[in-house]
């Protein structure tokens, strides 16, 4: 099994694709690389920038960043870094990065192979848009395959360095009695390998007695103790020769400690174990074990710990209360369209300019932040590529009424040509009117037709975007031959110029009559010139009659051929064709208004000689709205659900009651017809206080597809009391150190301390599940182990008092009994212990075969043992041998 240091859980990212209709659009991700790196430091576990470090020792490289408030940072975006290639990590991780209360801000993602650091954003700093800062350190060890020991080497950052000396390898101390370390496995995050090196020194042994106790939040992995003689090298390399008898192992039952029985030698001893932590994927954590080893009646400790991986961060940014546009930038003829690069800026109603530059990405969009209430014009200053530039300002009223992010849509036309075409005699050159022509594409498609040239020969086209295109005859002037010969020409809106065009005509051949015959009926009266007259049509909101604009339509003749498209209402809502021959016509709606319903019933109108000018007028339905209500926790965002609700409309009717928000928080209120509504607060979410202030809102025809508005509720906050006591007599303990955390792994607060009453006081709690958590215990008690969980519900009428209790360290004494003269050990002594009063404590303390008796989980005090009986052949000696057994600090 590999090991490697502490490791945390890797956790995936998806890339998200939307599929919409038959097209799919793949969300943009940006990476900013180290482009927003403030510094990047190597430091000790501690923090501390040195100038050399130890060839073995585990460092932190610390990362700093800092985002300027106009970037806009979106769920998904990511940073790519890559380790130093001097430096290492044990293995691929992953881990959060977190604000104070525990929001989520990115996840950090760790390649062992490759040496990436992979930091992914979540949406955040959508809402945090100021004063943004991040940091996290990654734990890392020096690559031994990159570098040599005794030598300096600049630490390469990327945007900055840093020049570092590694230590040589040292041999190990050649006192050194006893020393213990530990490592992560690689595969299992809750599983600790252990090795304790006993006697690197040589010392002669005899009968010494190891003793090894499990620390924090861990077990002992039951049968996992390997120990065996062997020698070390200078370096600490082992040579087994022989395996300590497992007889001489003994495992506590509850795994939080074990002993070993160390035979007489003067060998080195390599004792292998492993134990199992309590949670998984706390490898930022640094977990501990205490080792003993009592030789000659002389103590050697020492306190073993665990390497560490992954890393941990913290970040922060200020979320505001003022308000936000969302500009949504799109073809006017197509409004699925999108489009990227458009240019604005703000002014105010002093016209004072608020925000400039402010340019559209590919989706379309582009946001202004921090703006207060107030009156406001947007002004487009660069179209997108291709397109005419808006010619009007939008205004924008910003009041408290409205969501904090407001969305003006603002559409675009494509720029568009034009071409004159001027027809002429081929020899004389003359212009020759009456010519008829049909407009087509490049592929040969009709786009219009019965085209004339008028008087002096010409006809032209408007309003043509970018293509290619081609005139075809379909008729001659009176006298000349038809030439059905397609006229290409190409469209290009980055020219300004009208395409001008000349196409001419050969004569007919003239043939010469015959002599007429007189005749005497009387000359008949000529042919009139062909009548034409004018239609004007008129598009309004079947609602309030205002005009609307963008509406496209195609005029058919009366068999329902196709005559002319693409005919665009005007700002005025209309369209005017001249020049239309007598007879019966249609119009026929394609394209609806931007958030109207299409119509394509036909429209039919004639042109007389009597009634040469048609009126015609087309109304459309506004599409209804939707509404999405998201309630949320004001400190964390939280949707909240079980809030009540009523909707009312302008003249305060209730409409809909008992509107409750679902389990995101969400209320949605389907096909609203154009109105002011607003909504009220009836029923508070379990926990939270009533906020009966009326959201008003208004849907037009104009509003965004789905109107989203925003409530948010102020948690009823609890208190909580910690009294610490003696876990023997009850009485309060002072000093002991916490922290709180909520249950979910955010820390609340730290460097809690229990006052001199031993209790400590926590206010203005928030509803959740937290516990205390003992980071020191009060000097001479053992720390516990224990949370110390409550909840706070923001329903209690009281404070809540939880309790912590302490066991007080105790301690132990060894007394050996011997002969005055020679030395000798005596067995079968016989001792009572008693306090220093004489108060007796245990009765019947006999000395072993080597003449010692242990006395363990003594209390702290003074103490006598008083001999009741001497042993066989010796006199008694009743001598009371007083000691102390002390508080130990910690």
């Amino acid at each position: 099994m590999k090991h490697v240091k502490i490791g945390a859980y890797i956790a995936f990212m998806l890339s998200m694709i939307f599929v919409i209709g038959w097209q799919v659009h793949v969300v943009a991700v940006t990476d900013y690389g180290n482009q927003y790196l403030k510094q990047a430091t190597l430091e000790d576990q501690i923090g501390n920038v040195k100038n050399s470090y130890g060839y073995d020792e585990q460092m932190q490289n610390k990362y700093e960043f800092e985002f300027p408030d106009n970037v806009m940072i979106k769920a998904g975006n990511t940073m790519t870094l890559f380790l130093p290639p001097q430096l290492k990590i044990g293995k691929a991780s992953s881990f959060s990065i977190k604000d104070s209360v525990g929001e989520k801000i990115a996840e950090v993602k760790t390649d062992a192979t490759t040496k990436k650091i992979l930091v992914t954003f979540s949406n955040y700093y959508e809402t945090h848009k100021k004063n943004r800062n991040m940091s996290f350190k990654l734990y890392t060890n020096w690559d031994h395959s990159v570098i040599v020991g005794g030598t300096e080497v600049t630490v390469d950052f990327e945007k900055f360095q840093q020049n570092v000396y590694i230590e040589p390898i040292k041999a190990i101390d050649s006192n050194e009695m006893i020393a213990q370390w530990g490592e992560f496995d690689q595969e299992d995050p809750t599983l600790i390998h252990w090795r304790t090196r006993l006697n690197f020194k040589g010392e002669n042994i005899c009968q010494a007695l190891y003793h090894n106790e499990i620390g924090n939040q861990q077990k002992l992995v039951s049968k996992s103790i390997q120990a065996d003689i062997g020698e070390f090298d200078q370096y600490g390399t082992f040579q087994a020769q022989e395996a300590i008898d497992p007889t001489f192992i003994h495992e506590e039952d509850e795994r939080k400690y074990f002993d070993i029985e160390v035979p007489s030698l003067t060998s080195g001893i390599l004792v292998r174990y492993d134990t199992r932590v309590s949670k998984e994927n706390s490898s930022n954590m640094r977990y501990w074990t205490k080792g003993h080893l009592l030789v000659h009646h002389c103590y050697f400790d020492t306190i073993g710990y665990s390497s560490m991986e992954g890393g941990q961060g913290e970040g922060s940014g200020e979320q505001t209360n003022e308000y936000q546009l969302k500009i949504i930038k799109y073809d006017q003829s197509n409004t699925g369209i999108k489009l990227q690069g458009a240019e604005f800026k703000l002014v105010d109603a002093t016209g004072r300019t608020v925000a400039k530059n402010v340019v559209t990405d590919m989706q379309g969009n582009a946001e202004i932040m921090d703006l207060e209430t107030g009156e406001y014009q947007l002004i487009e200053t660069a179209a997108p590529k291709g397109y005419q530039s808006a010619q009007k300002p939008v205004t924008v009223s910003i009041n408290q009424d409205q969501p904090k992010e407001i969305e003006v849509p603002v559409g675009n036309q494509k720029k568009s040509g034009s071409v004159r075409l001027t027809k002429r005699d081929e020899k004389s050159h003359k212009v020759l009117p009456n010519a008829i022509f049909e407009l087509r594409d490049s592929q040969g498609k009709t786009l219009k037709k019965n085209l004339k040239t008028d008087e002096n020969g010409q006809l032209s086209v408007h309003n043509l975007v970018d293509g290619s295109y081609q005139f075809v005859e379909t008729t001659a002037p009176a006298d000349y031959q038809i030439d059905p010969t397609p006229l290409s020409f190409k469209i290009e809106t980055s020219k300004s110029e009208t395409v001008e065009l000349t196409k001419t005509n050969k004569p007919k051949d003239k043939v010469t009559p015959p002599t007429p015959i007189p005749d005497t009926k009387p000359t008949p009266n000529p042919i009139p010139e062909p009548q034409t007259g004018s239609v004007y049509l008129e598009k309004t909101d079947q609602q309030t009659g205002q005009p609307l604009a963008g509406a496209i339509f195609r005029l058919e003749d009366e068999k329902g051929g196709t005559l002319q498209e693409g005919l665009i209402t005007n700002d005025t809502g209309k369209i005017e064709i001249q020049h239309l021959a007598v007879g019966t016509y249609q119009f026929v709606e394609t394209l609806a208004p931007s958030g109207y319903v299409l119509d394509a019933a036909p429209i039919s109108f004639s042109i007389t000689p009597k009634k040469k000018n048609a009126k015609l007028s087309k109304t459309n339905r506004p599409i209804k709205r939707s509404v999405i209500l998201e309630k949320k926790d004001k400190q964390t965002g939280k949707g909240l659900p079980g809030a009540i609700f009523n909707l009312k409309d302008s003249m305060g009717k209730v409409i809909q009651k008992h509107l409750e928000t679902n389990q995101n928080g969400h209320i949605i209120l389907d096909n609203l017809s154009s109105g002011k509504y607003e909504l009220s607060e009836v029923k508070a979410p379990k926990g939270y206080q009533l906020d009966s202030t009326p959201i008003a809102f208004q849907v037009t025809a104009k509003s965004s597809e789905t109107i989203r508005l925003i409530k948010t509720n102020q948690a009823i906050k609890g208190s909580v009391r910690l009294t610490g006591r003696d876990g023997e007599t009850g009485l309060p303990l002072v000093e002991g150190a916490f922290y709180l955390k909520k249950k979910s792994g955010e820390v609340v607060e730290k460097k809690l301390k229990l006052d001199n009453n031993g209790q400590l006081v926590i206010k203005d709690l928030l509803p959740g599940d937290y516990e205390f958590i003992e980071s020191k215990a009060p000097a001479g008690y053992e720390k516990s182990a224990d949370p110390i969980d409550f909840t706070i519900t923001g329903n209690e009428a009281e404070q809540i008092n939880v309790e912590i209790t302490n066991k007080p360290l105790k301690g132990s004494v060894s007394l050996t009994k011997v002969d005055k003269k020679t030395g000798q050990h005596l067995a079968k002594a016989v001792f009572s212990l008693k306090t220093k009063a004489g108060k007796i404590v245990q009765k019947n303390l006999v000395t072993n075969q080597n003449g010692t008796l242990t006395i363990e989980d003594l209390v702290p005090g003074e103490y006598q043992l008083v001999e009741v009986k001497a042993p066989k052949g010796y006199k008694l000696d009743q001598t009371p041998i007083f000691f102390e057994v002390k508080k130990a600090t910690q």
